[in-house]
């Protein structure tokens, strides 16, 4: 007689004879119960996040820099990393990154239930549901993610978790990946927004192959083509990014800000940049996919509003990944608002033994 599976185990099995070697969940009802399966039985890193952007950050980071990564989260979680999945799908995908929505469609364990597949399909990524053959969807996904370089979305009912379904053990063609700057494609920013658009209803929409995205030009004139009013913003990060060159840094991350801008220097320190504190997360997730030298950049402001839930992953990880915060005091990248000091002073009272202080001057 042939042996079935749960549901939950065939997710978990599919992940790890794939080698998704990065993968991260929130715990949440139909999440937890695969995600403690997957830890019993997978030869790569498992673990556990504090909070969904984060996780979304992680599998960003380590996707982009050529690791399969995978993250499990409730349906009411997706909703929560919208955002950060908006931001990726402006960036695409490098190796597979599939983010498992669970669905509590009876209520069991949610404090409300919603239209998520109609949530879902809001967000435009590309979509499959678990039904009659689950380990063939997910290979399919897996397939999808890695033919057009997006993130994609699988929906779980959790009133299935408990069916049982064969497992032949399929596994998807090898996939051999680097990372590759692409300072037009990579960084998520107002200027290249329209691009990025176009990029991604061409890939959506089979269009055009993604390979033809894969080299971009710098942008010659910077940063002269900058608006006025950035240039001196510019020029006052340029003394950190001068003291950076020599340290060998092989993924640096940043978040919406004018720091980022360095991406379109002819050095490029910045290599991927995504939603305000994001960069701290997806630093992390370069790490985990073998990364020797992740450095994070950022805002005062960025850290502070979702920065700091990517550092949380970082410290219990004892991760070696150097975040660097500009403390100028204001959100420069949204008309220059100011940035409630208290806190910022609260958090390195708290991290003091991590914190090195350097002071540039501003003039």
């Amino acid at each position: 007689m042939e042996k079935k599976f749960s549901l939950s185990e065939i997710i978990a099995m599919t992940l790890n004879s794939n080698h998704f070697k990065v993968n991260t969940c929130v715990p949440g009802f139909g999440a937890t119960q695969t995600f403690d399966y997957l830890k019993s039985i997978s030869n790569f890193h498992v673990s556990q996040c504090m909070n969904e952007e984060a996780a979304m950050s992680i599998s960003t980071g380590a996707s982009i820099f050529g690791t399969r990564a995978a993250t499990l989260v409730k349906t009411h979680g997706l909703a929560k990393m919208a955002n950060a999945i908006l931001s990726t799908l402006s960036v695409g995908a490098n190796a597979a990154n599939l983010i498992f929505a669970f669905d509590d469609t009876a209520g069991k364990s949610s404090d409300n239930i919603f239209n998520s597949k109609a949530f879902i399909s809001g967000l435009e990524s590309p979509f499959f549901i678990l039904d009659i053959d689950p380990e063939g969807t997910i290979i399919s996904a897996i397939r999808s993610s890695e033919k057009i370089k997006l993130p994609v979305v699988v929906y779980v009912d959790c009133n299935q978790l408990e069916k049982t379904y064969p497992y032949s053990g399929s596994v998807t063609e090898d996939y051999q990946s680097t990372f590759q700057k692409n300072p037009l494609q990579l960084i998520a920013c107002p200027p290249l927004s329209n691009l990025q658009r176009k990029i991604f209803l061409d890939k959506i929409n089979f269009n055009v192959s993604p390979a033809q995205y894969a080299k971009s030009p710098f942008i010659t004139d910077f940063p002269r083509s900058l608006p006025a009013h950035l240039r001196p913003i510019y020029e006052s990060y340029l003394p950190i990014f001068e003291a950076i060159k020599s340290l060998k840094i092989d993924f640096a991350t940043g978040d919406a800000g004018t720091s980022s801008l360095f991406a379109f220097s002819r050095e490029q320190p910045i290599d991927l940049c995504t939603y305000m504190g994001g960069a701290p997360g997806m630093a992390l997730g370069g790490y985990l996919a073998g990364a020797k030298n992740p450095w994070a950049f950022t805002g005062d402001f960025s850290f502070l509003a979702a920065g700091i839930l990517g550092l949380n992953e970082i410290l219990v990880r004892s991760a070696p990944v150097k975040v660097v915060i500009f403390n100028n005091g204001v959100a420069g990248a949204t008309g220059g608002q100011p940035v409630p000091q208290l806190l910022m002073s609260n958090f390195i009272r708290g991290h003091e033994q991590y914190v090195r202080h350097f002071r540039m001057d501003l003039g």
